[in-house]
């Protein structure tokens, strides 16, 4: 099955174990950028050709994992399932 108007991945949020560790994964070894730093600890991330502000938020938890992962799409009527 085609997935029409899916251009990529828009933005996910993972928990991690350590955050210190995690950001230095990501800049480091992905070559993502911090955005900034939010109240709750929240790490924000993007690539260095995005226009959107974020694309990645790290989250520190307990268990490691996803919260949240979504597409960018082309319109509203790509976000419907047929």
């Amino acid at each position: 099955m085609a997935l029409n108007g899916v251009l990529r991945p828009g933005i996910a949020q993972l928990r991690v174990l350590d955050m210190d560790a995690a950001i230095k994964h990501y800049v480091e070894i992905v070559g993502l950028d911090v955005v900034s730093t939010g109240d709750d600890g929240r790490v924000y991330l993007k690539a260095w050709d995005e226009f959107d502000r974020h694309s990645v938020i790290l989250r520190k938890a307990d268990t490691a994992g996803i919260d949240l992962f979504a597409f960018k799409v082309d319109s509203d009527a790509s976000c419907r399932f047929r």
